[in-house]
């Protein structure tokens, strides 16, 4: 088990989301966990799942996803559609989880 402080910084990028981190601190039984169990619409295996969809496609309770490849939406796309935002198109939305300094981070090695 990790150290709480060690793990936060796993948890910024494999575990965004804050539901996530407090349910990772529950199960981890840090001082800082929540002490009442989530909201009914947080599944009680969001602790345990991989990175989810909404870690990148949801901010402010409002799904974002790429410009359409044909130049006109889908009609009638997954979750009812998304706002467009041509961040997805650019590298630096990406960076924050994908790029390291030289000097960042390593797991066996790798950055």
């Amino acid at each position: 088990m990790l150290p709480q402080k060690q793990a936060n910084e796993c948890l910024d990028c494999h575990a965004p989301l804050a539901e996530r981190k407090a349910l990772v601190a529950q199960i981890q039984a840090w001082a800082s966990a929540p002490k009442t169990p989530p909201p009914a619409h947080v599944p009680a295996t969001l602790g345990h799942d991989g990175l989810v969809c909404a870690a990148c496609h949801v901010r402010g309770h409002t799904r974002f996803g790429p410009p359409p490849r044909s130049g006109k939406p889908a009609a009638g796309g997954p979750h009812g559609g998304f706002e467009v935002s041509a961040a997805f198109e650019d590298a630096r939305f990406c960076a924050a989880c994908h790029q390291f300094p030289e000097e960042g981070p390593r797991v066996a090695g790798k950055l």
